[in-house]
């Protein structure tokens, strides 16, 4: 039998094939979020909307298991902008290293 997780990484693989590379998309969505309301929302943001949704439906309605994978999928996709935005941070700070040397 296959865990939530196991099942939430397979979504996610298959929705990658499909839509497109994740933390990508989510950074179009978060700028176009930004454009509708006029106040910045970053993709971690947007995330963590639709993670609290999960859970506020979780709440309501716990015997479908799908909030909960579907929350595991998007900490993934969380988890994923992270390490993307630590690497870029990493790599500005090696460059500006290399500029002052």
């Amino acid at each position: 039998m296959r865990t939530l997780c196991q099942e939430a990484h397979e979504l996610l693989m298959a929705r990658q094939e499909g839509y497109g590379e994740m933390t990508a998309s989510w950074k179009r969505i978060a700028g176009a979020v930004s454009r509708r309301t006029g106040s910045f929302v970053g993709a971690e943001t947007a995330l963590w909307v639709l993670i609290e949704m999960k859970f506020e439906r979780d709440r309501n309605s716990p015997e479908n298991a799908d909030h909960l994978r579907d929350a595991i999928g998007y900490l993934g996709i969380l988890g994923q902008l992270r390490a993307e935005e630590a690497s870029v941070r990493r790599s500005d700070t090696a460059v500006i290293r290399l500029e002052r040397a």
